[in-house]
Protein backbone atom coordinates (compact mmCIF):
# COMPACT_ATOMS: atom_id res chain seq x y z
CA UNK A 1 0.00 0.00 0.00
CA UNK A 2 1.38 3.52 -1.17
CA UNK A 3 1.83 5.94 1.92
CA UNK A 4 2.68 9.77 1.71
CA UNK A 5 3.48 12.51 4.00
CA UNK A 6 3.67 16.05 3.56
CA UNK A 7 4.12 19.04 5.92
CA UNK A 8 4.72 22.69 5.54
CA UNK A 9 6.54 25.53 7.99
CA UNK A 10 5.80 28.01 9.53
CA UNK A 11 6.68 30.63 6.41
CA UNK A 12 5.61 27.90 4.23
CA UNK A 13 1.87 27.47 3.87
CA UNK A 14 0.94 25.83 0.13
CA UNK A 15 0.46 22.57 0.07
CA UNK A 16 -0.39 22.23 -3.72
CA UNK A 17 2.65 21.23 -5.35
CA UNK A 18 3.69 18.34 -2.29
CA UNK A 19 0.33 16.84 -2.38
CA UNK A 20 -0.03 17.62 -6.77
CA UNK A 21 3.33 15.25 -6.58
CA UNK A 22 2.37 12.57 -4.35
CA UNK A 23 -1.39 11.59 -5.71
CA UNK A 24 0.19 11.78 -9.29
CA UNK A 25 2.41 9.08 -8.30
CA UNK A 26 -0.38 7.18 -7.12
CA UNK A 27 -1.02 7.80 -3.63
CA UNK A 28 -4.98 8.18 -2.73
CA UNK A 29 -5.62 11.53 -0.95
CA UNK A 30 -6.82 9.47 2.43
CA UNK A 31 -3.34 7.93 2.65
CA UNK A 32 -1.84 11.11 3.04
CA UNK A 33 -0.63 12.67 6.24
CA UNK A 34 -0.20 16.30 6.29
CA UNK A 35 1.58 18.46 8.90
CA UNK A 36 1.43 22.37 8.98
CA UNK A 37 3.36 25.03 10.58
CA UNK A 38 6.33 23.32 11.72
CA UNK A 39 9.29 24.64 12.64
CA UNK A 40 12.54 23.31 11.93
CA UNK A 41 13.63 21.76 15.41
CA UNK A 42 9.95 20.43 15.65
CA UNK A 43 9.15 16.62 16.37
CA UNK A 44 7.18 15.50 13.72
CA UNK A 45 4.43 13.88 15.17
CA UNK A 46 2.15 12.92 12.71
CA UNK A 47 4.80 11.40 10.79
CA UNK A 48 5.89 9.70 13.85
CA UNK A 49 1.92 8.52 14.22
CA UNK A 50 2.14 7.07 10.57
CA UNK A 51 4.95 5.07 10.63
CA UNK A 52 3.88 3.45 13.27
CA UNK A 53 0.40 2.27 11.46
CA UNK A 54 2.61 1.07 8.68
CA UNK A 55 3.32 -2.54 7.85
CA UNK A 56 6.15 -4.94 6.36
CA UNK A 57 5.78 -3.97 2.55
CA UNK A 58 3.75 -0.60 2.93
CA UNK A 59 5.46 2.32 1.22
CA UNK A 60 6.44 5.91 2.75
CA UNK A 61 6.09 8.69 -0.49
CA UNK A 62 7.22 12.17 0.22
CA UNK A 63 8.60 14.98 -2.26
CA UNK A 64 11.94 16.28 -0.31
CA UNK A 65 14.07 14.88 2.19
CA UNK A 66 13.87 18.21 4.37
CA UNK A 67 9.83 16.64 4.57
CA UNK A 68 11.01 14.41 7.26
CA UNK A 69 15.01 15.33 8.81
CA UNK A 70 16.12 19.05 9.67
CA UNK A 71 19.87 16.93 9.65
CA UNK A 72 21.73 14.00 8.26
CA UNK A 73 21.03 12.48 11.68
CA UNK A 74 17.50 12.40 12.00
CA UNK A 75 17.24 11.59 8.73
CA UNK A 76 19.81 8.30 8.71
CA UNK A 77 17.81 7.13 12.74
CA UNK A 78 14.65 7.59 10.47
CA UNK A 79 16.28 5.27 7.66
CA UNK A 80 16.81 2.44 10.43
CA UNK A 81 13.96 2.97 11.70
CA UNK A 82 12.04 1.58 7.93
CA UNK A 83 14.47 -0.68 7.53
CA UNK A 84 14.28 -2.69 10.55
CA UNK A 85 10.00 -2.48 10.31
CA UNK A 86 10.71 -3.65 6.05
CA UNK A 87 8.80 -0.45 5.22
CA UNK A 88 9.96 0.68 1.90
CA UNK A 89 10.67 4.69 1.69
CA UNK A 90 11.18 6.76 -1.56
CA UNK A 91 11.97 10.36 -2.50
CA UNK A 92 10.11 11.60 -5.24
CA UNK A 93 13.01 14.54 -5.99
CA UNK A 94 16.07 12.23 -5.35
CA UNK A 95 14.77 8.66 -7.20
CA UNK A 96 17.93 7.25 -6.28
CA UNK A 97 16.68 7.24 -2.38
CA UNK A 98 14.50 4.09 -2.85
CA UNK A 99 14.58 0.99 -0.84
CA UNK A 100 11.97 -1.09 -2.86
CA UNK A 101 13.82 -4.45 -3.91
CA UNK A 102 12.27 -3.59 -7.20
CA UNK A 103 15.34 -0.63 -7.27
CA UNK A 104 18.73 -2.16 -8.14
CA UNK A 105 20.60 -0.22 -5.88
CA UNK A 106 17.87 -0.63 -2.80
CA UNK A 107 20.61 -3.35 -0.50
CA UNK A 108 23.56 -1.14 -1.73
CA UNK A 109 21.38 1.93 0.19
CA UNK A 110 20.15 -0.50 3.17
CA UNK A 111 23.74 -1.12 4.30
CA UNK A 112 25.11 2.25 3.48
CA UNK A 113 22.21 3.36 5.91
CA UNK A 114 22.96 0.74 8.33
CA UNK A 115 26.81 1.79 7.97
CA UNK A 116 25.96 5.75 8.47
CA UNK A 117 24.28 5.00 11.34
CA UNK A 118 27.24 2.92 13.11
CA UNK A 119 29.41 5.56 12.56
CA UNK A 120 26.94 8.63 14.16
CA UNK A 121 27.04 5.84 17.22
CA UNK A 122 30.66 5.45 17.23
CA UNK A 123 31.21 9.30 16.79
CA UNK A 124 28.68 10.50 19.17
CA UNK A 125 30.45 7.76 21.81
CA UNK A 126 34.16 8.99 21.16
CA UNK A 127 32.96 12.83 21.68
CA UNK A 128 31.45 12.04 25.30
CA UNK A 129 34.30 9.78 26.23
CA UNK A 130 36.51 13.02 24.90
CA UNK A 131 34.66 15.39 27.01
CA UNK A 132 34.43 13.04 30.07
CA UNK A 133 38.19 12.93 29.75
CA UNK A 134 39.02 16.46 29.17
CA UNK A 135 36.33 17.28 32.35
CA UNK A 136 38.43 15.11 34.70
CA UNK A 137 41.91 16.31 33.94
CA UNK A 138 40.72 20.31 34.30
CA UNK A 139 39.41 18.87 37.70
CA UNK A 140 35.84 19.49 37.58
CA UNK A 141 33.23 16.80 39.23
CA UNK A 142 31.21 14.67 36.33
CA UNK A 143 28.00 13.83 37.53
CA UNK A 144 24.98 15.04 39.55
CA UNK A 145 24.76 19.38 40.09
CA UNK A 146 25.08 21.06 43.00
CA UNK A 147 21.94 22.63 42.62
CA UNK A 148 19.71 19.52 43.58
CA UNK A 149 16.35 19.04 43.28
CA UNK A 150 14.06 17.72 46.29
CA UNK A 151 14.18 14.39 44.88
CA UNK A 152 17.87 14.11 44.17
CA UNK A 153 18.35 15.65 47.67
CA UNK A 154 16.82 12.47 48.88
CA UNK A 155 18.93 10.33 46.85
CA UNK A 156 21.54 11.92 48.66
CA UNK A 157 21.00 11.73 51.73
CA UNK A 158 20.22 7.85 51.25
CA UNK A 159 23.46 7.34 49.68
CA UNK A 160 25.28 8.87 52.43
CA UNK A 161 23.20 6.58 54.80
CA UNK A 162 23.79 3.75 53.15
CA UNK A 163 27.91 4.67 52.81
CA UNK A 164 28.17 5.52 56.60
CA UNK A 165 26.43 2.25 57.46
CA UNK A 166 29.39 0.50 55.58
CA UNK A 167 27.25 -2.68 54.71
CA UNK A 168 27.00 -2.02 51.38
CA UNK A 169 29.61 -2.06 48.38
CA UNK A 170 29.50 1.38 46.29
CA UNK A 171 27.47 -0.47 43.68
CA UNK A 172 25.48 -2.08 45.93
CA UNK A 173 24.43 1.30 47.27
CA UNK A 174 24.24 2.58 43.21
CA UNK A 175 22.24 0.07 42.22
CA UNK A 176 19.95 -0.17 45.17
CA UNK A 177 19.69 3.97 45.02
CA UNK A 178 19.53 4.37 41.47
CA UNK A 179 22.63 6.45 40.45
CA UNK A 180 25.91 6.48 38.35
CA UNK A 181 29.03 5.56 40.72
CA UNK A 182 30.07 9.09 39.44
CA UNK A 183 27.16 10.79 40.55
CA UNK A 184 27.02 8.68 43.91
CA UNK A 185 30.25 10.53 45.05
CA UNK A 186 28.99 13.47 44.26
CA UNK A 187 26.36 13.07 46.52
CA UNK A 188 28.94 12.26 49.29
CA UNK A 189 30.55 15.38 48.73
CA UNK A 190 27.69 17.08 48.61
CA UNK A 191 26.69 15.87 52.13
CA UNK A 192 30.42 16.35 53.23
CA UNK A 193 31.14 12.48 54.06
CA UNK A 194 34.59 11.52 53.78
CA UNK A 195 35.48 9.17 51.31
CA UNK A 196 37.29 5.57 52.68
CA UNK A 197 39.17 4.29 49.97
CA UNK A 198 38.80 0.32 51.50
CA UNK A 199 35.19 0.92 51.53
CA UNK A 200 35.46 1.31 47.52
CA UNK A 201 36.71 -2.31 47.85
CA UNK A 202 35.41 -3.88 50.46
CA UNK A 203 33.71 -7.56 50.11
CA UNK A 204 29.74 -7.59 49.78
CA UNK A 205 29.91 -10.73 52.18
CA UNK A 206 31.57 -9.20 54.90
Amino acid sequence: MLYGYVRTGLYEKNLDLQLDVLERYGIQSENIVVERNIMFNSKLEKLIGQISKLGKGDTLVIWRLDRVANSTKNFIKLMNKLVERKIIFYCVTIPSVNTSSSYKYSELLIQLFACLYELQKSVLNENIRLGLEISKRNGKIIGAPRGLSQKNKIKAKKCAKHYKKGKRTVLEICEKVGVSKSTFYKYLEYHGVRIKRKQKRMNPNS
